[in-house]
């Protein structure tokens, strides 16, 4: 079924139904989400290190050259709980203000950036399924091709995120930055906002689109990968059953799997770890080839086409928008920055 925004121009000065000015909107935001984010990190870390400066100065006093170690990230150790409270207020804060001034300006109806309709159980059950099954498929090709570039001499930026587990207060925060909060405002804001306004160009270049979108904004190869193959998933699920709350809870139980996985290789010994790591692939990909079994049986339109065809006009008129290729070449320059920084 296809979008039909509310009227055919968003707001002054804005045609949705115009490939360019559609992809300056949509990537304008997307910019601004990105300087929002960055910038209010930024200002959190150096607010959180001056304070600790000041605290422990003491008696010494405090000059410029103290100050100045402010502008470092992660200075000092044991600020778990602060650090997951900066990451929470960042995501919070720079998605709901994006998603408000991007609905305000397109005049977008919340119903087509939150769609909500009614889904059977075993059917939402089963999408879920299948997406969380795309998420770790990406994830192993992920590993995969890092494992072979890092044998062939390339080395890629790695991230890995050790749970706070001494700190309760700190766990809980940190369950919220990395489960929860991430599920809810990167959906809204790439299922919701990016899927809404692109998807009247074509279900397949829709879905491809955000699907890269929210790939590059994932620092690692591996979760580059996975959230890749997510997206391609959820994209259609949210096109086929108009219900983004589905991939909100598929996307909150796959990260709820690197959380509890996290945890497990923080807190238990090497092979207990390995044999959780293998009962929870299992468990997974048995889920899996059961939604897609269920699916193939009771809803195989899913897979056989009803969605609206592509505009290659349009999208080559989209993508060659000087704010499309800004968004892109940015999102490119901070990857091999990341890269760079912590080779």
């Amino acid at each position: 079924m296809e979008l039909k925004l509310a009227g055919s121009r968003g707001g002054p000065g804005v045609d949705l139904k115009n490939p360019r000015q559609c992809a300056a909107f949509l990537f304008g935001f997307m910019i601004f989400y990105m300087a929002i984010f960055r910038m209010l990190s930024l200002l959190l870390t150096f607010s959180i290190n001056l304070i600790s400066i000041v605290a422990l100065s003491g008696e010494h006093g405090l000059d410029f050259s103290r100050v100045l170690l402010a502008f470092q990230p992660a200075l000092f150790d044991g600020l778990e709980l602060f650090e997951q409270l900066r990451l929470l207020v960042c995501v919070i804060f720079s998605t709901s203000l994006t998603l408000y001034l991007a609905g305000t300006v397109s005049k977008v109806k919340p119903r087509y950036v939150f769609p909500s309709k009614r889904t059977p159980l075993p059917a939402a059950a089963a999408a879920v399924f299948l997406c969380t099954g795309f998420a770790f498929i990406g994830s192993w090709l992920g590993s995969l091709l890092e494992t072979l570039a890092n044998l062939a001499g390339i080395k890629f930026y790695s991230e890995f995120i050790v749970p706070p587990v001494e700190s309760a207060p700190a766990m809980v925060l940190f369950f919220l930055s990395l489960v929860l909060v991430p599920a809810l405002f990167e959906e809204f804001l790439i299922r919701g906002l990016a899927l809404s306004v692109t998807r009247r160009f074509g279900a397949l270049f829709s879905v491809a689109l955000t699907s890269v979108m929210f790939a590059l904004m994932h620092g690692t190869l591996t979760s580059m990968v996975q959230a890749l193959f997510f997206s391609l998933a959820a994209g259609f699920v949210v096109m086929r059953f108009e219900n983004v709350w589905i991939t909100v809870c598929a996307h909150a139980l796959v990260n709820l799997s690197s959380f509890v996985t996290n945890t497990v290789m923080q807190t238990q010994p090497s092979a207990v770890y390995a044999d959780f790591l293998r009962i929870l692939t299992g468990v997974v990909f048995l889920l899996f080839i059961a939604a897609l079994v269920y699916s193939l049986l009771r809803h195989r339109q899913f897979f056989t086409g009803g969605y609206n065809l592509t505009d290659w006009g349009a999208v080559r008129a989209f993508l060659t928008s000087p704010v499309a290729i800004a968004f892109f070449v940015l999102c490119v320059f901070l990857i091999v920055v990341n890269t760079f920084t912590a080779l």
